[in-house]
């Protein structure tokens, strides 16, 4: 009878005795801010691969290019000649109806002598000015890493920390794609301006790649992005702050 009685009065005060509880925070994620983070994964993925295809430009991926020189007539530019010479980021393309030659890859290659010879810039400070716009070409493997780390920090743009690192760290690559486009335009602007003619009756014309306009589209999705990050950062146009909600989680009481 004694172990009857005194397992009936364990299991008794187990009954009555309340379970003990514990308090636990838990962040709320509004539905804005996944909003918020869908918009500026789209537009720095985007931008991303804009930039990371420029820094792939010629000689690599020879479509894509800076800027291309051909010859046109003097008495008519609207007939060019089939030859044309393209400049990327990783080395120069000379294309004929059935062969096209490249040098490099290599990262502040040099021009060809013969090249600056017959676009009429290879004396003076004109084969060094144009190995420092090709210095400036790295800002566009810059952009497309930093827009890479950018990505990983996406998803946790509620957290407030991370949100203001966000920020700071797309507009230091949204500067730096507006210099990559500075240096486009210069570099093509540069040559464009100091080319001289090939013969009397031959001119030379200088066109912007398609590496120029990926990256002016590149830069208008940056900047949205950094303009989107800098109404999540202070919490503009309707955008609230994560909510911290405190509930009660219940141990299971001892037997």
């Amino acid at each position: 009878m004694a172990p009857t009685f005194f397992s009936r009065f364990k299991s008794s005060r187990a009954s009555t005795t309340p379970a003990a509880s514990k308090a636990k925070t838990q962040t709320i994620v509004h539905r804005e801010h996944r909003f918020i983070a869908a918009i500026v994964f789209f537009l720095i993925f985007a931008f991303f691969l804009l930039l990371l295809l420029v820094s792939l430009s010629s000689s690599i991926i020879k479509r894509i290019f800076v800027f291309e020189v051909y010859a046109v007539e003097s008495n008519d530019p609207s007939v060019g000649l089939s030859s044309v010479t393209r400049f990327g980021m990783w080395g120069v393309c000379a294309s004929a109806p059935n062969i096209t030659i490249c040098n490099g890859p290599s990262l502040g290659y040099e021009i060809p002598y013969d090249v600056l010879t017959n676009m009429g810039i290879n004396d003076g400070l004109g084969p060094h000015a144009l190995r420092v716009l090709q210095s400036l070409l790295i800002f566009h493997v810059a952009c497309a890493a930093f827009s890479f780390i950018l990505l990983f920090m996406v998803p946790f743009l509620h957290i407030q920390p991370i949100a203001v690192g966000a920020f700071f760290l797309a507009l230091i690559t949204a500067l730096l794609g507006t210099a990559a486009l500075a240096a486009d335009i210069a570099f093509t602007l540069f040559v464009k301006t100091n080319i001289g003619p090939l013969t009397p009756e031959l001119a030379f014309k200088v066109d912007f790649g398609n590496a120029t306009w990926m990256v002016l589209a590149g830069d208008f999705l940056i900047w949205g992005a950094v303009i989107v990050l800098m109404a999540r950062m202070f919490f503009c146009f309707g955008i609230r702050q994560p909510r911290k909600k405190t509930i009660d989680v219940e141990k299971p009481a001892l037997s």
